[in-house]
């Protein structure tokens, strides 16, 4: 089953998610897709690696610059 999660198009005005470096930005919209997939939670980190197609350790430091910026719990 598709599923899909609402996004406010006053996104493009907030300057937490509007400042990433793209490959956050990009990053972000990903594990937004998967924790929709996933009931609201991300995968554990080999699978985030695996579908972001990153190195576990480089999906470690793209998680803690998402949490550092306070845009992933």
């Amino acid at each position: 089953m598709t599923r899909w999660f609402r996004v406010y198009d006053d996104l493009v005005d907030d300057p937490k998610v509007q400042r990433l470096d793209p490959t956050l930005f990009r990053a972000l919209i990903n594990l937004w897709c998967l924790a929709s997939s996933n009931g609201g939670f991300l995968p554990p980190i080999d699978e985030i690696a695996f579908k972001l197609r990153i190195k576990p350790e480089k999906a470690k430091q793209v998680l803690n610059g998402l949490i550092a910026a306070g845009l992933v719990d």
